[in-house]
């Protein structure tokens, strides 16, 4: 009795050990904000805590932050977020350079957004070390996002302030 008990346990264990090692993040986003979940298309999603925490990756790291201040129930936003998606997924060279790309919804976790005085979503910042660098503006494709941040990153960034 005692065997075919011990290799359920085993095999349980086994099983929580592989799901455990498949959610670690990695890539560029690994160690950069431990509360926000890193997904399989490197999109950070950001929670009011992110912001909150003066010690958070968000306030202390040297990396650009672009931020997604999003509504998961606005027309835009949703038309916004595969652009987002793809443009996150797609720009892996970028985020090795420094680039962090996430997202935050300002109907779950309003206080961020009024901390940077979002007025309409989908709205997107960068940021570094908590503070607004500029808004992006142009076209909102993946690939004008992609574009626009990866002729930054050929030049290590030196054109953002």
């Amino acid at each position: 009795m005692a065997r075919p008990l011990a290799a359920l346990l085993a095999a349980v264990a086994v099983c929580l050990a592989a799901v455990l090692i498949a959610s670690a993040p990695t890539g560029a986003n690994a160690a950069v904000a431990p509360n926000a979940p890193v997904r399989a298309d490197g999109l950070l999603d950001l929670t009011a805590s992110d912001f909150a925490s003066r010690s958070s990756a968000l306030n202390q790291d040297g990396a650009y932050w672009m931020v997604n201040f999003m509504n998961v129930s606005c027309g835009w936003s949703k038309k916004f977020a595969p652009q987002y998606k793809d443009f996150a997924k797609h720009s892996k060279r970028t985020q090795k350079k420094g680039l962090r790309v996430a997202q935050i919804d300002c109907q779950a976790f309003p206080d961020p957004c009024d901390q940077y005085d979002i007025e309409g979503t989908p709205t997107v910042l960068v940021l570094k070390k908590g503070k607004v660098v500029f808004e992006y503006n142009g076209d909102a494709t993946a690939a004008a996002l992609k574009e626009f941040t990866g002729k930054a990153a050929d030049k290590d960034f030196a054109d953002w302030p």
